[in-house]
């Protein structure tokens, strides 16, 4: 699990002890506080949506392992939090809504950003840099086909899943969606469109989804590390990108560790 965060001189720090830790920095403090008192409010038992949508390599790492993120990967984390906490206080209909449902004997709980009752709309809201709202709303050519590649589905496909399942989730708690969307606030636009609103297409068989997530993560419950079943490519996304550079599980994923070492600026200008 995630237990803390690893501080400027390599100590390990559990999220409980770090508004007493004295090796922050002056500046530095209040945002681990703030970053630390949020992973200490979240609730325990059954499963988050988060979860369902982790690989059972991701998952199971991470239930196995006590895992310390070095403070400034959560950095960037913390901006998307500043955002829904600004939004809710704009307290419109209702925000950061958590609810409950049951599939199996199973509880999957997930916290949804804003519903706006009148229009039997949920929305997400996403912070992310600017060139991908871009190529999800107007292509991005593929290097080797010359194909142009959009869509959540291509780009972003969990964002898809996600919002299904909140609304998986609203049925099961006798609120109507009949809308979902995704909006995405770019952070480094400057003076060029920030906001891009974009429709999330239905899954009409999410119930499936669901049940073939849970059974893909009981299924890997006795499996040892090594034999976790790889990530798909969406997961590792990027040319193993995620692996290397973002997974919070990169230090104890076989796969990520295996990966060749990324060169050096000098190395790469040396023919060999």
């Amino acid at each position: 699990m995630t237990k803390g965060l690893v501080s400027p001189t390599g100590e390990c720090i559990d999220f409980a002890d770090v508004r007493d830790y004295d090796g922050w920095g002056i500046s530095l403090r209040p945002i681990v506080t703030r970053m630390a008192d949020a992973e200490l409010s979240r609730n325990g038992g059954g499963l988050h949506v988060s979860d369902l949508l982790k690989s059972p390599r991701q998952y199971w790492l991470l239930k196995r392992h006590d895992i310390y993120l070095p403070y400034e990967s959560l950095v960037d984390r913390s901006i998307g939090t500043a955002v829904h906490d600004w939004i809710a206080k704009a307290d419109v209909c209702a925000h950061e809504l958590t609810l409950a449902g049951e599939i199996d004997g199973i509880l999957i709980k997930g916290t949804i950003d804003y519903i706006y009752y009148l229009t039997a709309t949920i929305v997400d809201y996403k912070t992310c840099k600017f060139y991908l709202p871009g190529w999800i709303i107007n292509g991005k050519k593929d290097k080797k086909t010359g194909e142009l590649i959009a869509g959540l589905e291509n780009w972003k496909p969990e964002i898809i899943e996600q919002l299904n399942i909140y609304r998986w989730l609203c049925k099961q708690n006798n609120i109507e969606v009949k809308k979902m969307l995704v909006c995405f606030i770019c952070k480094d636009a400057g003076s060029k469109q920030s906001l891009y609103e974009i429709e999330v297409p239905v899954i009409n068989s999410v119930e499936v989804l669901v049940t073939n997530r849970i059974v893909s993560i009981q299924v890997a419950e006795y499996v040892d590390d090594e034999y976790l079943p790889d990530c798909p490519d969406e997961v590792r996304w990027g040319g193993d990108l995620c692996c290397k550079e973002y997974c919070d599980v990169r230090g104890f994923c076989d796969y990520a560790i295996n990966l060749p070492k990324p060169q050096s600026k000098v190395e790469k200008e040396i023919e060999f």
